[in-house]
This record gives C-alpha cells, structure tokens and sequence, in this order.
C-alpha cells in the first residue's frame, strides 16, 4: 500500500518541471527481466512503489468537444500538449496531480499543481480562468476554461518505476495492465468499464 507523499515531497511536486527528452517502447513481457537487470546498480526502485515494485495510477484526460488535443497527437503535431488530472487508487489521500504536459519536438515540458482530494470536483467544476496564473495549478484551470476542455477519457495502468542514480534526469518506468474508457464527468470510477489496450493483438508485441 503507498502512503501519501510528505510535505516536503508535494511542495517539490508542485512546480514547474525541469524540461526533458522522452522516449516509448513497447516492451514485450519477455524481455522484463533482462531490463530490470540492466538498470540495477545504476538505478533504484520508485520510493511509493509498494511491496511488488508497482503502484497504481489513474489519469482522467481533457480535451475539446471535438477533441483538438487528441487530433494534435495523431497527426504527430510538433508543438501540443495535453490536460490530465492524476490520481493514485492505491494512495486516496495522497494529493491529485493536475498536469500540464506540453512537448515541442522530442522536448517535454510540465507544470504539475495539486489538488485535495476532497475539494477537487469544486475547485475544477466552477470559477473562471485566474486572470494572471502564476502557479501550475493556475495554469491548468485556465486551459480548462480558456479552450473549453472537458473531461473525456479514464486511462488506468500499473507502473513499474526506476531513478537513477547518477544524476536527478533520468527514470525508466514500465506500464502494464493499461485499461481506459470514456469519462464525461469528474470522477475516476471505472466500474468495470475498463478497455485493455496493451494485448498483444493491438500492440503487435508478443507475452
């Protein structure tokens, strides 16, 4: 079980994030063990994962009504970004992360605000666009409002994370058992409505 994340943690997580490069693979299940074997020595494991290695997370995406963000992403534009809001089932006090996830070429950017887990529904269902933002979470309720973005996808998957240890850039992590569905609301229930989306079949990778 994790536990919420100290004081002094979600301070540092409250910010805007260090720009940095990133790159995704797919992975078949087989080659987990040679790559866990690579990275011990020069990384250690994620300090919330639990006893397994892993933790949980859900990210509820936002988007347009006719999905702009998502049709910047298929057509691989070079400058976009995305909207979520990122919640740990296995944490439920610990504070919800909304994101800011700009890339302009192979360059990601974030700013990463938090919410209580209590007042967030409030905080994000009402109110206009803070005039100047000046912290991330100012910046993430003004895209909402400034371009209109609306919930519309649950994404749910396990990670596997490393750090390195040579230098605070790097992290390697794993996600498995990804499942998502449709979420016009608020809320980050899934009810059994969860899709896989990392079977073989449409991943064209094997187990």
């Amino acid at each position: 079980m994790l536990s919420p994340p100290s004081p002094a943690t979600t301070a540092r997580e409250a910010a805007f994030v260090p720009a940095r490069r990133e790159y995704k693979y797919l992975l078949p299940r087989r080659q987990l063990p040679a790559l866990r074997a690579a990275l011990d020595g020069i990384c250690t494991r994620d300090a919330y994962a639990g006893p397994d290695g892993t933790y949980l997370i859900r990210s509820l995406y936002f988007d347009t009504i006719d999905l702009r963000l998502f049709q910047a992403t298929e057509r691989d534009a070079p400058e976009r970004y995305n909207a979520r809001l990122r919640h740990y089932p296995e944490a439920p006090r610990a504070p919800l992360m909304a994101e800011i996830k700009a890339r302009r070429g192979d360059t990601i950017k974030k700013s990463r605000g938090l919410l209580s887990p209590d007042e967030w529904p409030a905080v994000l269902g009402s109110g206009a666009a803070p005039a100047r933002p000046s912290s991330p979470l100012d910046n993430f309720i003004s895209r909402l409002r400034i371009h209109d973005l609306r919930p519309v996808v649950l994404v749910q998957y396990r990670r596997e994370a490393w750090a390195s240890t040579l230098d605070e850039y790097a992290r390697v992590s794993v996600d498995t058992e990804i499942v998502c569905c449709r979420q016009e609301r608020l809320a980050f229930d899934m009810q059994g409505r969860g899709r896989p989306v990392d079977t073989p079949l449409p991943t064209w990778t094997s187990e």
